[in-house]
């Protein structure tokens, strides 16, 4: 017994005609009695008094049309509970945060002006959400010394600085990243990607840096520059140490250091149409070759 075999009995019991009920299904009226002949062999019950050549549904068949009746209404809802997560599923994109998210204010402000039937979801990155599969379709992160990946785009960059207090002899200053060899540093832990980018960089000027302090919480790291006990190397805006008055940049005139933003596109064996939307969106901001500045020009403009 299957859907289709089930499908074609109610059509034969509203009828009441196999003639017409095989017209109206589009299929040889000797398939359709077979048909019904497997589902009562099936059942080993007859569904029909057949008198002459016209056929009447009897009890058998009252009782098996009610429960078909019933798993088609329940079908129905299962198929439209189906389509309208399915379509809320096109009408979001998920992102995964490996970066500030700060950083894409304006740029999901100008996408939703665009697409405003589309939600964004912002996942903040931690070892959690990769143990537990959490799934999204872009993920955002910025690098130093990383390579564009593949279905990923390079959407904006910012100088990478050195963060010093207001009252240091360096504050606004272009100096040498290797001048800053026996200089007492705070950094984010080198057991994390950019700790490890932070040591590469200090190595290949041929110096270990001496850092006094790692913390995860940028605000810990911003209140030990601030008071001039040491220094730090960061993005110049999207770390927000230059929003403190009495942090000041020194710029490193060499090497010229850039931290770049990526957005990268997950590899899905089918992506929803707000994902295509917004994939299309940010190919056309990376063409414009954005610095991060610009971003945080435009997100103090979007503050009240």
């Amino acid at each position: 017994m299957n859907l289709q075999q089930l499908q074609c009995f109610k059509v034969v019991a509203e009828f009441q005609h196999m003639t017409k009920a095989s017209n109206h299904l589009h299929i040889a009226q000797p398939a359709l009695s077979k048909t019904v002949k497997v589902l009562e062999d099936e059942l080993k019950a007859r569904l029909f008094d057949r008198v002459g050549k016209n056929i009447y549904i009897n009890d058998n068949g009252r009782i098996l049309l009610k429960y078909v009746c019933a798993m088609e209404k329940e079908l129905q809802q299962m198929e439209a509970e189906v389509t309208g997560v399915q379509r809320q599923s096109d009408q979001v994109v998920t992102i995964l945060m490996k970066a500030t998210p700060l950083l894409v204010v304006p740029l999901l402000q100008s996408f939703r002006e665009k697409h405003p039937e589309i939600t964004v979801k912002l996942l903040t990155y931690n070892h959690h959400i990769n143990e537990t599969g959490v799934e999204f379709d872009f993920w955002l992160e910025d690098s130093v010394l990383a390579k564009a990946k593949p279905e990923c785009i390079a959407l904006c960059r910012e100088e990478v600085i050195l963060a010093v207090g207001a009252e240091h002899p360096w504050a606004g200053r272009e100096v040498e990243l290797s001048a800053a060899a026996d200089m007492d540093f705070v950094s984010i832990p080198t057991s994390q990607m950019k700790g490890k980018e932070f040591l590469q960089l200090c190595k290949r000027q041929g110096f270990q840096p001496k850092i006094i302090l790692e913390s995860s919480d940028l605000y810990t790291l911003q209140e030990m520059v601030k008071s001039g006990a040491a220094i730090a190397l960061v993005p110049e805006y999207s770390w927000g140490f230059l929003n403190n008055e009495r942090i000041h940049c020194a710029y490193i005139r060499e090497p010229k250091l850039w931290n770049t933003i990526y957005v990268g596109k997950v590899r899905k064996s089918g992506s929803s149409k707000a994902a295509d939307y917004f994939w299309n969106y940010l190919i056309e901001q990376s063409k414009q070759e954005q610095s991060v500045k610009g971003l945080f020009v435009k997100l103090k403009a979007l503050r009240p």
